[in-house]
This record gives structure tokens, sequence and C-alpha cells, in this order.
């Protein structure tokens, strides 16, 4: 199985003109040109599949992809995620799925794209360097019932406890100024 999504996560990065973007271990020095995207980001499937969010810079046209964490892949409970990025203004564009399954003879694949349409969160936002961004955060599933692949997109924004629990597993940019770029649920 962790074959099989390596070869997925590969092929889907190699095919198309996106880049996946630099993913920050916890351990990781602060870049002083960059600026840190963060959120959580995770799939929680009943299937295996690759899930992306494709992120593109609103500036240059160019798309890179956040890949969603494989639950069943990582030892540890949380999700959260930091991603480094060039500074620059970008925007959520697509959430993206490849899939393949061979049953005997017969080969079963997906890869595909949906547009991400949320009202809010689907704007522009700008990235600087030196700063940490935190973006919201995305739980992708997925299922297969019969010869039919259902998946979507859950979003959620906890921008307090996200930030708290970024800046305790990544002590090397928690002092870097952190913002959110979307204000939800909040009234003027």
């Amino acid at each position: 199985m962790k074959k099989l999504c390596i070869s997925l996560c590969a092929a889907a990065m190699f095919a198309g003109c996106t880049t996946m973007i630099s993913t920050v271990k916890p351990k990781d020095p602060a870049d002083p040109v960059k600026g840190y995207v963060y959120g959580q980001f995770y799939q929680n499937n009943k299937i295996q599949t690759s899930m992306r969010l494709v992120v593109k810079n609103v500036e240059t046209g160019k798309t890179d992809t956040i890949y969603m964490n494989l639950k069943q892949f990582f030892s540890e409970p949380e999700h959260y995620g930091v991603h480094a990025m060039l500074p620059g203004k970008y925007q959520i564009v697509s959430l993206s799925i490849s899939y393949s399954e061979t049953q005997g003879q017969k080969k079963l694949s997906l890869d595909t794209e949906k547009p991400f349409t949320h009202p809010v969160m689907s704007q522009p936002f700008e990235v600087k360097a030196g700063e940490k961004v935190y973006i919201g955060d995305f739980i992708a599933s997925s299922e297969k019932v019969g010869n039919a692949i259902s998946w979507s997109l859950n979003t959620a924004y906890t921008y307090a406890d996200t930030t708290k629990e970024i800046n305790v597993k990544y002590p090397n940019i928690a002092s870097l100024p952190s913002r959110e770029v979307f204000v939800l649920n909040k009234t003027k």
C-alpha cells in the first residue's frame, strides 16, 4: 500500500506542471527569505488515494501542490503542516485526487481535479518573508462504493488552536509573527 501511495504521488507531481511546496520538518531552521503557510492538511480515507491542494501564484501563474498527509502513514496523531513558500500572492484553486487499483485483469484509475470554491478561503492571500500565514484546516476524504469513488474536502478555521500547536511542534519558526489571512465566522 505504501508503495502505491508513493508511486501515485510521484506520478502526479511529474505528470503536470505543478511542483510540490516545500514541507517543513519540525526541527528545520527558519529560512529568512521565505514565508510559511500552515494549517491542518490531512486525509481521512476509507481507500488509498493521493489528494492534494493546488495553490497558484496569482502574479506568476505557477501552481504548486500541498499534499494531504495520509492518516495511516504518519505515526503522529496530529495533522499539522507547515510549508515554506517564496513571498507572493497565492490562491487555493483546486483539490486533486489520484487513485489506481488492479482487480485481476482490470485496472481502475482516477486522476482528476475539482475547483476549490469556498466563498472566503478561495480568495487570494499574501505570503511575506519571515512570517507565518494560517490558511485554514483542510480534511479530505474519499471512499469507494462499487466502481465509483466519492471524494470531498471539509474545511475548518481554528486559528488560535492551530497556531498554538504549530508553535510547540515547530520551535524554530515559533518566534516568527503569525497572521490569519481569512476571517471566518466573525462579525464586524
